[in-house]
């Protein structure tokens, strides 16, 4: 009976909070909480706090932090690495390429570049 009491206080802590910021997550939370925890329900740890969070249903997923770009297990041809066994000797026998993707504020763009294999400089156009 007191540990629903005490959920039931921490839920309504969290609710008043995340009603002005609704995807504020649980270790500021509980930072912000961590007096009127101590006050009103006779203070606890944080992973007690996670866990009552949990139980109520009011953890914030996480976003993920990176975009997968690249897809390697497709039906297209892959060419095989021709350069593997080459002696290079001198710059302009061999250039290699590669494409990366760059985040803005309209989504994503290209950028493609082609290296000299030997010097390991980017070829400029003329």
């Amino acid at each position: 009976m007191r540990a629903r009491l005490r959920s039931e206080a921490v839920s309504a802590l969290v609710m008043d909070i995340r009603r002005y910021q609704p995807m504020i997550g649980g270790k500021k939370l509980y930072w912000l909480l961590r007096r009127d925890l101590a006050k009103q329900v006779g203070g606890f740890g944080r992973d007690k706090f996670f866990d009552i969070l949990r139980e109520q249903g009011l953890l914030v997923k996480r976003k993920k932090k990176y975009v997968r770009t690249t897809h390697s297990y497709h039906r297209f041809h892959k060419y095989k690495n021709k350069l593997k066994d080459k002696l290079l000797t001198a710059p302009n026998q061999a250039f290699v390429s590669d494409i990366t993707y760059l985040r803005t504020a309209q989504g994503f763009v290209y950028l493609f570049l082609q290296t000299d294999a030997w010097s390991r400089k980017s070829q400029v156009g003329t």
